[in-house]
């Protein structure tokens, strides 16, 4: 789930919970960048409520936190790999959302997005050596983006709500069709492998995981984001969330 203002300050967040073999786990954590570009992150192995949705609306209760989601985009589901040794199931539960959140004594309103990925294949054996993901909010779009390089390439657009299937991808912006998405003062929220971030004050998970997890290599921004629709090149600017993760 996030949220970004109209000045830029951003809020992610994150709730999952775990099961394999006698492992049970849950977690919720989150990174904040004010407007100016200072930076905090909470990470928490430790049980937490997870995120409730009701219709269109999704609440998050959790430590020192408390937040809505109004949705006003129709979901997006997506079966991203079945196998069988197991399957991906992704849904944007928001593609766009009117976001109300409070974080300690800070709120923080804007355009919003939240989605949910459930995985019965462990990530140590998903067939991808690089994953690209974003989404691009403003008054009158959304654009969601899931690209995957290696054993199994995919590339996901979709503009509206309509599903675009070709497309080129980099860390400058995408295009699709006659339409592009430029990025622009884009500043990093997180760089690293998950052993020095994520990870970084639990140890004892660390022992449990495989070193290809562990060194994922995470990189991930908030930038302006300007679309430009047509051959008119009719304009419209908003606030974008984008990743790259790089197996290493």
């Amino acid at each position: 789930m996030d949220v970004v203002d109209e000045r830029g300050e951003a809020f992610i967040g994150y709730a999952a919970e775990l099961r394999w073999k006698r492992l049970s786990l849950s977690y919720h954590g989150f990174l904040r960048c004010t407007a100016e570009g200072g930076i905090t992150a909470r990470n928490r192995f430790r049980s937490a409520p997870m995120p409730i949705l009701e219709g269109s609306t999704l609440r998050w209760r959790a430590p020192g936190l408390e937040g809505e989601w109004q949705g006003t985009a129709a979901p997006i589901q997506e079966i991203l790999f079945v196998a069988p040794e197991g399957r991906i199931d992704w849904e944007c539960v928001q593609p766009r959302a009117e976001v109300g959140l409070r974080v300690g004594k800070d709120s923080l309103h804007g355009l919003g997005y939240a989605e949910c990925l459930e995985m019965t294949l462990p990530p140590w054996d998903l067939p991808i050596r690089e994953l690209r993901w974003g989404r691009f909010l403003s008054s009158g779009h959304h654009v969601v983006w899931i690209q995957w390089l290696g054993p199994a390439p995919k590339l996901l657009i979709h503009h509206n709500g309509v599903r675009h299937d070709q497309g080129e991808i980099d860390e400058t912006g995408l295009s699709f069709g006659s339409t592009r998405l430029i990025f622009s003062e884009s500043l990093r929220l997180r760089s690293g492998a998950l052993m020095s971030t994520v990870l970084a004050r639990a140890p004892w998970i660390r022992q449990l995981l495989p070193l290809s997890i562990l060194r994922l290599d995470e990189r991930k921004w908030r930038s302006r984001g300007r679309l430009l629709l047509g051959e008119g090149l009719e304009v419209e600017d908003g606030w974008v969330i984008h990743e790259t993760v790089r197996w290493v």
